[in-house]
């Protein structure tokens, strides 16, 4: 699966900005969405004898990614 590219810090602090659209919602998640796999892989030598799977992993880091992206206030 072909990731889109990531947005630059200038063109999320833009989007979150003009927050209420979806579709502008949708494009902040789908421009970091190589952050989750990118952090998973950092990780993945200390979770080498945990217990959850790794696509388990990238599902949690995905949904993680939305929530962070409905509740992020750009005043703060």
């Amino acid at each position: 699966m072909e990731l889109p590219q990531n947005l630059s810090n200038k063109e999320n602090v833009e989007l979150f900005k003009q927050n209420g659209d979806l579709k502008l919602r949708n494009k902040i998640i789908e421009g970091n969405l190589r952050l989750v796999p990118y952090i998973v892989n950092k990780f993945i030598d200390k979770l080498e004898f945990c217990c959850i799977d790794y696509e388990d992993l990238y599902s949690l880091g995905y949904i993680g990614l939305v929530r962070s992206v409905d509740s992020f206030d750009v005043s703060k």
